[in-house]
């Protein structure tokens, strides 16, 4: 089998002649059904590795088949007909299995026992595979990333806390359309069709607006929304006093962004988003008649505003102060969403939603009394979580009123005075 020349089809073909025996025996239909649609997308995510696609397939349809306990290679053999020591010749393609996140090597079944039968190694298949199996989804949509560099800054989804966010009318269809557009189903599809109008693949995308209104965790929930990563980088990290060195770290920036989506494409998974969170520290304007100092602002821009182009993944960023930006970007970003802060209905909405307790119509009239952001709203409630652990009970509706007004600076300046 490791020497098998056929195509991809003819090791499904090859794999559906084995496993009919198996399911017809003894797996239950649904699980027969499970088995059936993993045989369809592992030969997609492993590729041309025909040894590896049949061996996985073989150890799914084993493990299936055993109540979804550890199989060994041995156990294997036995469902082929195949001397142990034959299929053991396999065990290549088996740790290349564990290291592309399929399988789990799993020991715990052979402590103490002393036959030959448990001396062999165990394998799981991994929970998040399973899971693309149940949902007939391809793998790479729900592969352990373990693989991923760890050295980078990159926030998985699993790790992106669910948050409900609440928008404007006039934004909530645009921010619909982003996350139809960034589901794996969708995106590749839409970068081939760019490709065939000859234009550029990537995206970009730019969220602008009042501070507070929800663009970085926008940008945070689309991520897992698509469940991809989000490769996040650090203004801190990039800016440099040395000459030189800023736009050194540009390169690097976008050299490691598209390392991780190499990888990704690799192994099937789905590209990370390249994310500038107040993006208004790195993009900037060109300036006429430059200085000496200012050739390098210039530099930096007309480099942001190449790689930009030349993207071939998802860029996304986030600004307060747009009117810094060069025009240019303006090109360059294909949706460009203005956050606004929210109206009385929308705000009515965000306190219902932090503070199940509270009544309709108290939270109209914190909705119409106060002009908070969604960010102020969430400092209320960060108040009110203290005084459930500080106070032992829930905060007073005029406590509540209170930290209401305290909110904004200008709302503090009422006669009162501390200290000298």
């Amino acid at each position: 089998m490791a020497n098998f020349t056929g195509s991809i089809s003819g090791v499904l073909k090859y794999l559906s002649i084995i496993t009919d025996t198996m399911m017809a025996q003894r797996m239950r239909p649904d699980r027969s059904l499970r088995l059936d649609n993993a045989i369809k997308n592992v030969g997609e995510y492993l590729g041309t590795d025909q040894s590896e696609t049949i061996i996985f397939a073989l150890i799914l349809g084993a493990y299936l088949c055993d109540e979804e306990r550890p199989v060994s290679l041995w156990r294997v053999g036995g469902w082929m007909g195949v001397d142990q020591f034959l299929i053991a010749q396999f065990s290549d393609d088996i740790e290349s299995l564990v290291d592309k996140g399929l399988i789990v090597e799993d020991n715990e079944i052979r402590k103490g026992v002393n036959n030959e039968f448990n001396k062999c190694s165990f394998y799981s298949v991994k929970k998040s595979v399973m899971n693309a199996i149940i949902h007939n989804q391809p793998l790479g949509a729900y592969i352990d990333r373990k693989s991923i560099n760890s050295d980078t800054n990159l926030i998985l989804p699993e790790k992106i806390k669910y948050k409900e966010l609440f928008y404007m009318p006039d934004i909530a269809p645009e921010i619909n359309r982003i996350k139809e557009a960034l589901l794996p189903e969708n995106f590749r599809r839409i970068q081939a069709q760019m490709l065939e109008k000859k234009t550029s693949c990537g995206m970009c995308i730019m969220f602008y607006g009042a501070p507070g209104t929800g663009k970085t965790e926008s940008v945070l929930q689309l991520a897992k929304a698509c469940n991809r990563a989000v490769f996040q980088v650090e203004t801190g990290s990039v800016i440099s006093k040395w000459i030189g060195e800023t736009e050194n770290n540009i390169y690097k920036t976008f050299r490691d962004y598209e390392k991780q989506c190499d990888e990704a494409r690799k192994y099937n998974r789905l590209e990370p988003i390249l994310f500038f969170n107040e993006a208004d520290g790195i993009f900037g304007k060109r300036i006429n008649n430059a200085t000496r100092g200012e050739l390098t602002e210039n530099k930096v821009q007309a480099i942001m505003l190449d790689q930009m182009e030349r993207l071939d993944g998802i860029l996304m960023a986030t600004t307060n102060v747009e009117a810094n930006f060069d025009a240019a970007y303006e090109r360059r970003f294909l949706f460009k969403v203005k956050f606004a802060k929210p109206d009385t209905d929308i705000k009515k909405k965000i306190w219902t939603n932090k503070l199940d307790w509270l009544g309709d119509s108290a939270a109209e009239t914190l909705a119409r009394k106060y002009d908070f952001s969604g960010g102020e709203i969430d400092n209320i409630v960060r108040k009110v979580a203290m005084d459930e652990v500080l106070k032992g009970e829930r905060t007073s509706l005029e406590d509540l009123e209170e930290y209401c007004r305290n909110e904004k600076f200008s709302s503090r300046d009422n006669g009162r005075h501390i200290g000298f």
